[in-house]
């Protein structure tokens, strides 16, 4: 299951995706003062509030437009899950013009 992560100004929307498909869909207050650590408790509780297993978790991507969420993010993802995720940003080649 792949992890998208929107970090916003205000809110933090969260997706888990299998096979393209959205399975569930959680938003979050995007509070700068959060460590890697509380994230991957409320993680943690946001997957055994709707049955799933966070170690069926094998890919994150996270945009950003808070910088200072977005190192804990990337932190709590190689913590929590021994994952490096893609960050997208200006540097990312998408396809996109």
């Amino acid at each position: 299951m792949l992890l998208a992560i929107d970090i916003g100004n205000t809110n933090t929307v969260i997706g888990l995706l299998d096979g393209g498909e959205l399975l569930f869909r959680w938003r979050i207050a995007s509070d700068s003062t959060r460590t890697a650590d509380e994230f991957t408790i409320l993680l943690n509780e946001l997957c055994a509030q709707s049955g799933v297993e966070p170690a069926c978790i094998n890919g994150v991507v996270v945009c950003s437009v808070v910088p200072a969420l977005t190192g804990e993010i990337v932190a709590m993802t190689e913590a929590a899950f021994n994952l490096e995720p893609v960050v997208v940003g200006p540097d990312v080649d998408l396809g996109i013009e």
